[in-house]
């Protein structure tokens, strides 16, 4: 059989096609695959706090820094309003953060207090920034020890100035 008959041709063509983009498609999931698994190794390795929230004020992935800081599991956090955590002396400042995220401005070194498990406030110094108008992504460090070793430091000074003006 020197010629392949045009029903042939067409049948090898689609074939060859389809597995063309049966390969194409594989090689897509694996690097979709890796890049993933190189993404949670990241986010399980950083000792901060990452965050993906969306637009809305709801937690979508952190990781396990959350855990050690706060003292809920990620269960108990993802799909839960972040809002709902922030001491109510800190929520309208936090509102108007998001709103400027909301409006695709990025937050750089943004303090406020979130309620730990156990009923006590941790300082919480962020940076934010939006993605694609639907998503914040955010990184933030407790700072709960270092604000309240400032705090103890400027109540030491303001006794000294006192006691240094008294005996003058």
């Amino acid at each position: 059989m020197d010629e392949f008959s045009d029903e042939l041709k067409s049948f090898l063509e689609t074939t060859a096609s389809e597995i063309g983009s049966s390969l194409w498609r594989i090689q897509a999931e694996q690097l979709l695959n890796e890049k993933s698994e190189e993404l949670n190794r990241f986010f399980s390795l950083a000792l901060d706090l990452l965050c993906i929230a969306d637009m809305n004020g709801y937690f979508r992935r952190l990781n396990s820094a959350w855990e050690s800081t706060l003292g809920y599991k990620i269960s108990e956090l993802v799909g839960q309003k972040f809002l709902d955590f922030v001491h109510p002396d800190d929520l309208q400042q936090t509102v108007n953060a998001l709103a400027e995220l909301r409006e695709d401005k990025p937050i750089l070194n943004f303090v406020n207090r979130y309620r730990h498990k156990d009923g006590s406030y941790r300082w919480i110094e962020w940076r934010s920034s939006p993605y694609l108008g639907k998503y914040i992504y955010a990184a933030a460090r407790d700072i709960t020890e270092t604000k309240k070793i400032t705090d103890e430091l400027r109540a030491d000074e303001e006794r000294l100035e006192s006691l240094l003006r008294i005996s003058h």
